[in-house]
């Protein structure tokens, strides 16, 4: 089984924390990812109480009958999905171990229409276990009495937005329509087909290359959802939302369809490679100058004044901008394409930001230098997830170099990080390289050289549209906006401001309330960072170019030659 580790200890395993769940399951046999989703239960101390077996007996079907009902039109589905598709998060997994100290029993279920009734029994024997819930992997459609069987009922996952899509196979049709996001629902069944309560709702990128490789992707980063609600049941009453969707419904691929999806795999996968040899992201700063926040059309390529480049064969992100009594400063990541490394630098007003000294001498790759004021000094949190430990600089504007001042976390691969205070706490979010634009995560310490500790909740949010961070937090009218990156579709699309509504510990929301999008006329493709700078907000924006260099360095890398 693959592990995730979603960066917060297990919650203190006691009888006030702890809920008591069933299983629905057609067999002890089940796929790679729902093991997982229900040891991670069990792991934070949450009781297996019941395993609800389905003991229904498959109707012996003639021959001739299934030669004259057999679909057909979908047999290559059929075929590769039952012997040649072997994901991860699909592979047969064993649970008797994990349900054994579990009761048994087993419901014969009826069919009526599409769906299958409990027999009223089996639901007062269900009831008399007094679950707070049930995590359904099996019987399909379920109708009747069993949907309260439960004190918060049936849950189910729904691998697709079902708002765009219902039925499956999950995560396909976003693969082949090439979806911008792959959002993923846990619900609470309900008598009505596809109008379940939808508990949970994330949303992850759509990986183009590959199938395989998205479908893991979606069951196994999933399977904390059920967690994840558990947590938040501890602490605040939980907000349910009716599905009111009117999306069509879909089915398994037609012979044509297939024959498309595997054209389509292979020439995906193919220009990745190519894509990534052949051209290299060039990201360039600009400022955007005197318009009140959050204004309507704020990014105008008429407004945008940016820099003058330095170098083809590198280039500046992740601007940060500084004022002192000594001078104007922009401190940003510039990127080599000669080696694939980012180092901070230190670009001046009093030069025109023409030149560009770098702050820390390292091997290393650096980027995201986020810089705050601290008791009338200049700190520095760069990000540096190669050694996987988030180091806190002090700026040295006489010598012009960052000097290293405190570990604040260890242990984590930490991307994007940003600092702020907030309510006499001082909180610290940021994503992870392994999956550094999907799960945003919080830590707090009541100082900032304190012990920095987990949020209840980590990861605080899943969303590919507004998780990684984009800048410093700011204050529009008394209220904290954390601007975000939209790399959905593809990295560093947009920048998605985000107004913080509720941060605590144990709570967290946040709501988009208004969109940075990229320059219409000459940095296009994107836009990620977004700070404000005296009156003035400094950006960056993407391109793609071909270099030469670039060009080398991708080579070696994709033929493993140092």
């Amino acid at each position: 089984m693959t592990k995730r580790f979603h960066l917060t200890p297990p919650v203190a395993k006691n009888a006030e924390n702890s809920l008591r769940f069933g299983l629905m399951l057609n067999s002890l046999t089940i796929e790679a990812w729902q093991a997982q989703t229900i040891q991670l239960l069990v792991n934070e101390g949450h009781e297996l109480v019941l395993t609800i077996l389905n003991h229904e007996q498959l109707t012996k079907v003639g021959l001739g009958k299934k030669l004259r009902e057999y679909p057909y039109n979908q047999i290559f589905f059929r075929i590769w999905n039952r012997f040649l598709f072997r994901p991860q998060a699909k592979k047969a997994t064993d649970i008797s171990s994990l349900t054994q100290k579990s009761s048994k029993i087993y419901c014969l279920p009826h069919r009526k229409g599409i769906g299958n009734h409990i027999q009223n029994q089996d639901i007062a024997t269900i009831k008399s276990y007094n679950l707070d819930f049930i995590l359904r992997f099996g019987f399909n459609i379920l109708h009747g009495d069993v949907l309260n069987a439960a004190k918060y009922g049936i849950w189910s996952f729904h691998h697709d937005d079902e708002q765009k899509i219902r039925g499956g196979p999950p995560g396909f049709w976003e693969f082949i329509g090439k979806h911008s996001f792959n959002a993923v629902i846990l619900q609470k069944l309900t008598e009505k087909l596809d109008k379940g309560i939808v508990l949970k709702k994330v949303f992850y990128p759509v990986i183009y290359h590959s199938y395989k490789a998205h479908l893991n992707q979606i069951y196994f980063e999933s399977s904390i959802l059920p967690l994840q609600l558990c947590r938040e049941m501890v602490f605040q009453p939980l907000k349910f939302e009716q599905s009111v969707s009117k999306a069509p419904v879909f089915y398994p691929p037609s012979n044509r369809m297939m024959m498309h999806y595997l054209f389509v795999s292979a020439q995906r996968r193919l220009w990745f490679h190519i894509k990534d040899v052949f051209t290299q992201e060039d990201w360039h700063i600009g400022f955007i100058n005197n318009k009140p926040i959050l204004e309507k059309d704020y990014f105008q390529h008429s407004d945008v004044s940016w820099l003058p480049r330095q170098t083809k064969s590198s280039y500046l992100a992740d601007p940060f901008y500084l004022e002192t009594e000594k001078d104007h400063y922009i401190i940003a990541e510039k990127f080599d394409y000669s080696n694939g490394k980012g180092n901070i630098v230190l670009l001046k007003r009093s030069e025109n930001f023409n030149c560009s000294k770098v702050l820390i001498d390292s091997d290393l790759h650096y980027s995201f230098p986020f810089v705050f004021r601290y008791r009338n000094e200049v700190f520095c949190l760069p990000e540096c997830h190669q050694n996987s430990t988030l180091q806190l600089f002090r700026f040295d504007e006489t010598n012009e170099k960052l000097l290293k001042s405190a570990d604040l976390l260890e242990g984590f691969a930490v991307v994007d990080p940003i600092l702020f205070q907030h309510e006499n706490r001082w909180w610290l979010f940021f994503t992870s390289k392994l999956f550094p634009s999907v799960h945003l995560y919080a830590f707090y310490a009541d100082s900032l050289f304190g012990e920095f500790k987990p949020h209840h909740l980590n990861p605080v949010k899943t969303d590919i549209r507004s998780s990684r961070n984009a800048g410093a937090v700011f204050s529009e009218n008394e209220q904290l906006i954390r601007p975000a990156q939209d790399c959905s579709d593809h990295y560093g699309r947009a920048v998605n401001l985000c107004l913080i509504k509720h941060l605590s510990p144990e709570t967290f929301e946040e709501t988009v309330v208004y969109r940075v999008s990229p320059d219409e006329t000459l940095y296009t493709k994107g836009l990620h960072t977004f700070n404000l700078a005296a009156g003035k907000a400094i950006v960056d924006g993407k391109r793609y170019v071909f270099t030469f260099t670039g060009f080398m360095h991708q080579l070696r890398s994709k033929l493993k030659i140092k």
